[in-house]
């Protein structure tokens, strides 16, 4: 099957809408048929929204990402959906491809890249059998400095296989992001305090 991936247009807002809805990610955050059309509709707008086509220039799927969206400076990914019928056609690798290739691109021409490196897990839960929630600090490479992170995972309950994910990332203040060098100990004693409802969430 021939593929082609190309900016998303208002005309496929109802594709889109439809391989979005009928995703686990789309059952979790989307419930409210409204709520992915006009969060669909947000990202058309601004460009940020791919679809990929086929020869019949049906739209089979799509992969929204944000250039500039983590720290408003590094590219975020921020969903991937294919319509049940295309799926395990190797539709959302060419899309995850097409991803990885225009942010390799950008980082040729602006040289930047932030990396994440040990986590010290502050709490660790499980809920409803398959759910996974951690909280604790990473380390940002570039500085070595410390913010907090946090990861709830659902294992599917047919297969071996991660069916979401949802990651936050640092902790807002006045100033930008706080960050806690590593070398102090300020971090150790936050660690095990962090509360992921009190935190205000930059990522």
């Amino acid at each position: 099957m021939q593929i082609d991936i190309v900016k998303a247009e208002n005309k496929h807002l109802a594709d889109c809408k439809t391989a979005l809805t009928e995703s686990k990610l789309g059952e979790v955050y989307f419930p409210e048929e409204e709520e992915a059309i006009d969060a669909l509709n947000e990202g058309i707008s601004k460009g940020e929204i791919f679809i990929a086509r086929n020869n019949e220039n049906e739209c089979l799927g799509f992969i929204w990402f944000i250039l500039n969206g983590a720290f408003h400076s590094y590219p975020y990914l921020h969903i991937v959906a294919v319509k049940k019928e295309f799926r395990n056609l190797g539709i959302g690798k060419k899309l995850i491809a097409f991803f990885e290739e225009t942010v390799s691109s950008l980082r040729m021409r602006t040289k930047k890249v932030v990396s994440l490196d040990g986590i010290y897990v502050g709490n660790i839960s499980k809920s409803n059998g398959n759910q996974l929630k951690i909280i604790g600090m990473c380390i940002l490479i570039s500085d070595q400095s410390l913010v907090p992170v946090y990861i709830q995972i659902k294992v599917s309950n047919s297969s071996d296989e991660i069916e979401w994910m949802d990651c936050k990332l640092a902790q807002l203040g006045e100033n930008g992001v706080i960050k806690i060098p590593y070398a102090s100990n300020q971090w150790k004693k936050e660690l095990y305090t962090l509360d992921e409802n009190r935190i205000k969430w930059y990522y």
